[in-house]
This record gives C-alpha cells, sequence and structure tokens, in this order.
C-alpha cells in the first residue's frame, strides 16, 4: 500500500512540476507580467516550486556570466528606445522631459540618453502620479536578459527580452499592457 501511494505521489509531482507551462513559457508569454517563482524567490516571498524556478537560472548560467557595466547600458537603452513603450513615455508632456527611470536594479553610474537629453536615475516614486519608469526586474547575463518594468502615471507595464546576436544586443521581443 505504501509503493502504491509513494508511487502515485511522485507521478503526480513529476507530472505537475513537468508539464506546467511556467516551465518552459517562450519569451513572449504572460509569465512575464506574473509574479512568477523566480521572482518571488528573490524578493524574499515563497516559491511555488523549485523545478518552475530552474529553468530561469539555468538559463542564467548557461549564458556564459554576468552582464558587464556596458552590456547593461546597450541592454536599458534598447529598453527606453523600445517602439511598443514610446506611445505611453508622452515626453512632449510638462513634467515628462527628460525621462526619469528608477530600480534598484539598476547600476550605479548607467548613462542612457532619450531623444536629446540624458536620462534621469530617480529614487523609486511615492506617487504613481510621477512619471517615473520603474525597472523592477532586470535579469542580465552575457548574452540575454529579461527585463520588467512599470509606467504608473500610464497606467502600464512591461516586459523585454534582449539578446546578444553576432556580438550585438537586440532587442528580441518586448510587450508592454494595460492595468
Amino acid at each position: 500500500m505504501k509503493v502504491v501511494a509513494v508511487a502515485l505521489c511522485l507521478g503526480l509531482v513529476g507530472g505537475c512540476a513537468g508539464g506546467t507551462p511556467e516551465a518552459e513559457a517562450p519569451d513572449d508569454s504572460d509569465e512575464l507580467y506574473e509574479d512568477d517563482p523566480v521572482e518571488q524567490t528573490k524578493s524574499g516571498g515563497d516559491a511555488q516550486s523549485s523545478e518552475a524556478a530552474q529553468p530561469a537560472d539555468d538559463t542564467a548560467a548557461d549564458a556564459g556570466g554576468a552582464a558587464t557595466p556596458e552590456d547593461m547600458q546597450e541592454i536599458l537603452q534598447l529598453v527606453i528606445n523600445d517602439e511598443a513603450l514610446e506611445p505611453y513615455l508622452k515626453l512632449e508632456e510638462p513634467g515628462r522631459f527628460p525621462m526619469q527611470i528608477s530600480g534598484s536594479d539598476i547600476p550605479s553610474g548607467i548613462e542612457l540618453m532619450k531623444n536629446t537629453k540624458p536620462v534621469k536615475v530617480v529614487p523609486t516614486p511615492d506617487s504613481k502620479e510621477a512619471p517615473v519608469l520603474v525597472f523592477t526586474s532586470i535579469d542580465a547575463s552575457s548574452t540575454q536578459a529579461r527585463i520588467k518594468y512599470r509606467y504608473d502615471v500610464e497606467g502600464v507595464r512591461g516586459s523585454a527580452t534582449v539578446k546578444k546576436l553576432e556580438g550585438r544586443w537586440q532587442l528580441s521581443n518586448s510587450r508592454v499592457s494595460e492595468y
């Protein structure tokens, strides 16, 4: 009886862990917007399962190391220049130019440009009315980066995947959605 129960439990665990959409979700899935187990683990929350978190860790580990400061600059520059984000920035409106960004994962000393002026790195705003693009997650290696952000003043959140192909960083996928 115990053997049957153990086999049944192992079958259920294996079936659940191996077949979840999060474990093999494509870059453009809605997983990029949800609080996934990897993000919860980093922020101190409880992860749903180690199997679900494993693919993201493997991707970073297999990618050949950490992103350099130069990589981070190119990656974030691509994200702020993303055509999908552009309509929401409304930089022509008062108080929105020069562009402002925030986030705990933004490297110190980074120099980004938007239109004709340097982007300002500011503390995370207390108000949702502040026109600040907040990077909520930056997971970057030397060959790939996944970025999540929100722009509360316009009620949008987004994600982007940037990959290094033939020695150049390229925006391979991005999504912006209203909330």
